[in-house]
């Protein structure tokens, strides 16, 4: 009784501190409460191993561990923390090629390809999201399935994580994938963007990702009609969307302060939305 516990508690530590928005969208799916947080736990500890460009060798040591783990041995049998929350009295799922593309999507970090454009950077930002979406839905199993969820979903999970990437790792911000024509526009140079002198140039440039509508949802923001059991994939797509309104309106030297922030409003409207959806069931 006492390892379940310290397992709980190490997947909620890792959950909320990978996404912090995670804490308000999983009200949504409480029968999947304890498997979600074990899930976005993984989420975290992989793709923290993304930031390890300077240790390389060891990060993709790290990622090796995770493929042998998940994808060779058998993930319901992990003495891994994470892993064995997720897999919890048999109700955890892992889909396996979800998981490997997930990976690969983290390796990929370590390489920090140079992003031409925007287009180029959803197409990045499809790339990572997809995998967490794929994932997530596969806790449901026959249930679960991603109709509605279309690359413009993936494209803002995967810049979300992008960005908490960048902004919550504790260590100083490294924007690998800003635009090369967003730089040039502004006259920056990457080395640049979080120099405080260049802060309002940085500004424009993470507001032109931010307000690009090929980052927002094409909904008005109204899931109640969604008949599926992952409603909370759908709400945590809109706080995000709000987030990015709201990041626009600050400089990138703010951005650690406002990404874990959930103002009461933004937590009201997510609590009206669940109960909401709740009698719908």
């Amino acid at each position: 009784m006492k390892e379940a516990g310290n397992d709980t508690r190490f997947c909620r530590e890792h959950a909320f501190a990978g996404n912090p928005l995670f804490r308000v969208s999983g009200i949504l799916a409480p029968h999947k409460s304890r498997q979600l947080t074990a899930l976005y736990a993984v989420f975290d500890m992989v793709q923290r191993i993304g930031r390890l460009v300077q240790e390389e060798g060891a990060a993709r040591v790290q990622l090796a561990w995770w493929r042998q783990e998940c994808l060779v041995d058998d993930p319901a049998c992990s003495a891994h923390p994470a892993l064995r929350e997720l897999h919890h009295d048999g109700s955890g799922r892992l889909d396996r090629p979800a998981f490997a593309r997930f990976v690969d999507q983290v390796e990929l970090r370590l390489e920090r390809p140079a992003v031409t454009d925007v287009g180029a950077l959803q197409t990045l930002c499809t790339a990572q999201g997809r995998p967490l979406l794929e994932l997530e839905a596969a806790l449901w199993k026959g249930d679960g399935h991603l109709n509605g969820m279309d690359d413009g979903l993936a494209a803002r999970r995967g810049l979300w994580a992008l960005l908490t990437d960048c902004f919550l790792s504790g260590d100083s911000p490294v924007a690998w994938w800003a635009p090369l024509d967003l730089l040039a526009r502004e006259g920056l140079q990457r080395s640049e963007i979080f120099a405080p002198e260049r802060a309002p140039q940085a500004a424009r440039l993470f507001a032109g990702i931010l307000s690009d509508e090929r980052f927002h949802s094409a909904s008005t923001g109204d899931i109640s009609d969604i008949k599926q059991p992952l409603e909370h994939i759908f709400l945590l797509d809109l706080l995000i969307g709000r987030k990015q309104r709201s990041l626009c309106r600050v400089a990138p030297g703010a951005y650690a302060r406002e990404l874990p922030r959930v103002r009461v409003r933004e937590f009201l409207a997510a609590w009206s939305l669940a109960r909401r959806l709740s009698r719908r069931r």
